[in-house]
């Protein structure tokens, strides 16, 4: 795995623990249209695969548990994804934290001059304000979301645009992320990946994967790519 040039992150569950402010956004919206909450590992479960899927999840079980008429859930979806949105938008990074040793690594990374990306299925806007409020833009020379390209993670295609527009190629590439959406990118765009294993996906999950590799820790992750400049 040597001469890695550049690095794709991913986002939640990667760089920053964002868990308590989607979940915290989902039962606001919830109560906002008068619907009962969630469990907060049922919206971890949700999570990775991009808004759209991540709102038809929640009001899926929603309706499974209350015993609700598909009929209603059709009628307010948009109103709810649009609440749930700009809601969100405002308040990314309220209860979230970065995770340990994210700032440290990410500046090693730096000086020693990695391109570094973040390669996400969270909303294109919603990402960048986080990236923005976190105060860690300038490590980046892109944001990538949904809503960027026609396709999210973990489409080939999306990669295409990628190559395209950043002049990168996958075999100096890796991607570094916590979920399924992020191996099975890097599977098919034959691209190496780190796997953290700290994140919001169950670690029994991204353990059924042969991954290259498998991290504890942000630290882990950073001597591993040093390892392979």
């Amino acid at each position: 795995m040597k001469n890695i040039k550049s690095i794709f992150f991913d986002l939640d569950g990667t760089l920053l623990n964002s868990l308590p402010d989607i979940d915290y956004g989902v039962k606001i919206t919830l109560k906002k249209f008068n619907l009962p909450p969630v469990e907060t590992n049922i919206v971890a479960k949700a999570m990775g695969r991009g808004v759209k899927n991540f709102i038809n999840d929640i009001l899926s079980k929603v309706k499974e548990d209350n015993n609700l008429e598909e009929s209603y859930i059709k009628s307010i979806h948009n109103d709810f994804t649009t609440f749930y949105k700009d809601y969100y938008y405002s308040n990314c990074v309220k209860y979230g934290n970065l995770y340990d040793g994210v700032l440290e690594g990410l500046t090693k990374l730096k000086e020693n001059n990695f391109d570094m990306y973040v390669l996400t299925n969270k909303p294109h806007n919603i990402a960048i304000e986080t990236i923005k409020k976190l105060n860690i833009e300038n490590y980046f020379i892109s944001v990538i979301g949904d809503g960027m390209y026609d396709e999210i993670k973990p489409s080939k295609e999306i990669w295409q645009y990628i190559k395209r527009d950043f002049s990168v190629n996958s075999e100096s590439s890796i991607m570094v992320g916590d979920g399924i959406p992020d191996y099975e990118f890097a599977k098919n765009n034959n691209m190496k990946i780190i796997i953290a294993l700290y994140g919001i996906t169950e670690r029994d999950e991204l353990l059924k994967f042969n991954a290259q590799y498998y991290s504890e820790n942000f630290t882990d992750i950073i001597n591993i790519i040093l390892e392979n400049k």
